[in-house]
């Protein structure tokens, strides 16, 4: 007779994303933030994807409710579109969880 735990998962922590704007730089900053709805919501991976580029994976829980997230967006010889989308997506599942339009204003 086989004996075992089954873990059920339960829902994930809900997040959100703040995006200084306009963006003027090269280099994207994003705070990636928990919502306090459930203290006993299990933690989730997350990244920012701006057109094909992508961050490093980064985990928010009701313990660490907020992360920052930078990358570079743009090379240096690309031109900047005036407007860029972010998204921000599950690191496991690939599912878009936020989605923002933003300005692009590039210092030189």
């Amino acid at each position: 007779m086989l004996c075992g735990q089954v873990r059920v998962a339960g829902p994930k922590v809900a997040v959100s994303m703040r995006i200084q704007e306009p963006v003027s730089s090269r280099l994207l900053r994003v705070t990636v933030e928990a919502q306090a709805n459930d203290l006993f919501a299990e933690p989730r991976k997350v990244k920012v994807r701006v057109g094909k580029r992508e961050s490093a994976p980064v985990e928010v829980s009701s313990q660490k409710p907020k992360q920052e997230v930078s990358f570079t967006w743009l090379d240096g010889f690309e031109s900047p579109p005036e407007r860029i989308i972010v998204q921000l997506l599950d690191a496991e599942t690939g599912q878009v969880l936020e989605a923002k339009k933003v300005p692009v204003q590039l210092l030189l």
